[in-house]
């Protein structure tokens, strides 16, 4: 589901490591509490445009 550029955005927006940020996406209520959490940070357009389409969605929903 993670590609390498989604894992390195959800990174260095958690500030943990690949490992750690990777792991939090194992459990489904775990990874949508991370990107409702990222959602409500300063995201510039460039680190949308590197996103997956399916962590680019979940972002953009939780952003309204």
């Amino acid at each position: 589901m993670l590609t390498k550029e989604d894992i390195k955005f959800l990174a260095r927006k958690t500030k943990l490591s690949a490992e750690k940020a990777q792991s939090l996406f194992e459990e489904k209520t775990d990874s949508d509490l991370v990107l409702e959490q990222i959602s409500n940070k300063r995201l510039t357009k460039k680190e949308l445009l590197e996103l997956s389409f399916p962590i680019f969605i979940k972002i953009l929903i939780n952003r309204e």
